[in-house]
């Protein structure tokens, strides 16, 4: 019996030892977040993913929060890096998020608030874009006579699902510009205002609470859009669900569902 009672304490005790151990450690890994050398490793290290995976410089001004629940970034800024062409700026981006939520492949978004965001999008004539890495003069060697019909999908990125329970934009305003043989086509949409749920998979819906937004080509006001919007990229097909829109001198709702691929063979 006192063996047995002597094995008990000693496990006991080691799992306490142990308990108290992850606990300093975790505890460690948290106050280290929250230093100003970690923050600036960090932040670094988001600005050069950005450069590796896009066309662009970036710049941060400053990178605030736990960062392991929350985060919040102020400054953000993206240029061209080869004509200097502002791409992307805002003022503050917040976002809260579950952590644990990664084991289940979802990127669990409790919040995420955008303020004061400029975004310049350019399409070019072979329809690159300007945020995309130029495609390499020299191809690569050893490539393949024959090329599969389907092109192969990652099955560890491809699983991941985005859940934003809730999006806050404010005061934002989107510039897309696509250029054609003899033109370039330019709109802009400004007072970006909206909150929404947003859940981005195999397709992407959105449960728009409010939205607010001017087009100047063609013309038209949005006071306030709410209601469900889902796309379906397999099927290229778009459906509304009790979506209301009301503008400046209307006011209707749309049930339904747009085809794009019946609509290009028109």
């Amino acid at each position: 019996m006192r063996s047995v009672k002597k094995k008990s304490m000693i496990m006991a005790r080691a799992i306490l030892y142990g308990t108290g151990i992850l606990i300093i450690l975790l505890v460690g890994a948290f106050l280290s977040l929250q230093t100003r050398p970690v923050r600036d490793v960090i932040k670094g290290l988001i600005v050069k993913t950005i450069e590796q995976n896009t066309r662009s410089a970036c710049r941060i001004e400053s990178l605030n929060g736990n960062l392991i629940s929350r985060f919040e970034i102020k400054g953000i800024e993206l240029k061209d890096s080869m004509t200097g062409v502002p791409l992307m700026a805002a003022g503050r981006i917040e976002a809260s998020y579950s952590i644990p939520m990664l084991l289940a492949k979802v990127l669990w978004i409790n919040r995420l608030a955008i303020d004061g965001v400029s975004v310049n999008l350019l399409q070019a004539k072979d329809g690159t874009w300007n945020f995309e890495l130029p495609a390499s003069e020299n191809p690569p060697e050893n490539i393949p006579e024959t090329l599969p019909d389907k092109p192969m999908v990652s099955k560890s990125s491809s699983g991941y699902k985005v859940e934003i329970r809730r999006l806050l934009v404010s005061g934002s305003d989107i510039t897309l510009s696509q250029q054609t043989a003899s033109d370039q086509d330019v709109w802009h949409l400004t007072g970006i205002n909206g909150q929404a749920r947003l859940r981005v998979g195999k397709d992407i819906s959105a449960k728009i609470k409010q939205l607010a937004v001017c087009l100047d080509s063609p013309y038209m006001i949005i006071k306030d859009l709410t209601g469900e919007i889902r796309y379906d990229s397999d099927a290229h097909r778009m459906d509304f669900t009790n979506t209301r829109i009301i503008g400046e001198k209307s006011d209707f709702s749309v049930n339904g569902r747009l085809h794009f691929r019946s609509m290009a063979r028109i």
